[in-house]
């Protein structure tokens, strides 16, 4: 994942990595669909499906943070702007989504982007700084057997969503990039392949998945 200038873009890392746990999140909800009976396998399956969708989802957001990162270090921001966020204390996701938006053009995106991106840097959050906090049980996604609330938050479709938001972020933002952000288009051709690379991941095995 080396770019031109010797270094490495560790987002699309990030991304193989939240593809290749998606997988295994996806094997995890076969066998619980499969399963005849509540037993050891099914336990087994249950906390699989956990573990790969947090590891799944964390990975999308940090693909998205990677990302930005890539794209802040290449776009002219007004001046005083970074400063005022630090000042204000600006969310990731809002510093994000602006820089985004000054780096392409893809401002009707940006309603739906900004919930999408709350709901996913919540939930990773979530998972970095979790507490283990007596709780409501729920059922589970086959309404077989009652579990703790994380099995509602970290499973295939939270996954699956997480992965498809960074993906569309990244596939979009390259496709309308901004003529007058001249370093944001000199990085363009790489940018493009890289992101390509991903999108095929999406398509392909992960090369990690068992």
């Amino acid at each position: 994942m080396a770019n031109e200038q010797g270094g490495t873009y560790l987002w699309v890392l990030w991304m193989e990595i939240a593809l290749s746990q998606l997988y295994m999140a996806g094997r995890a909800r076969l066998g619980l669909e499969v399963a005849e009976a509540i037993g050891p396998k099914y336990i087994l399956d249950l906390d699989g499906e956990l573990s790969a969708s947090m590891v799944s989802v964390s990975a999308s957001a940090h693909a998205i943070d990677g990302f930005y990162g890539s794209v802040a270090s290449c776009t002219d921001f007004p001046a005083g702007l970074k400063s005022r966020w630090r000042q204000n204390r600006t969310k990731r996701p809002t510093q994000i989504l602006e820089t985004l938006k000054l780096a392409f053009a893809v401002g009707r995106h940006a309603p739906r982007w900004a919930n999408d991106l709350g709901w996913l840097f919540d939930l990773r959050d979530s998972a970095v700084h979790h507490r283990a906090e007596p709780g409501e049980l729920v059922w589970d996604a086959q309404k077989r057997t009652k579990v703790p609330r994380e099995h509602s938050l970290y499973n295939l479709e939270n996954a699956n969503r997480a992965a498809k938001l960074a993906i569309d972020v990244m596939a979009t933002c390259v496709d309308h990039p901004r003529d007058r952000q001249k370093r944001i288009m000199e990085w363009m051709p790489d940018a493009r392949h890289f992101v390509g690379e991903v999108k095929r991941m999406r398509i392909e095995r992960p090369r990690y998945a068992l």
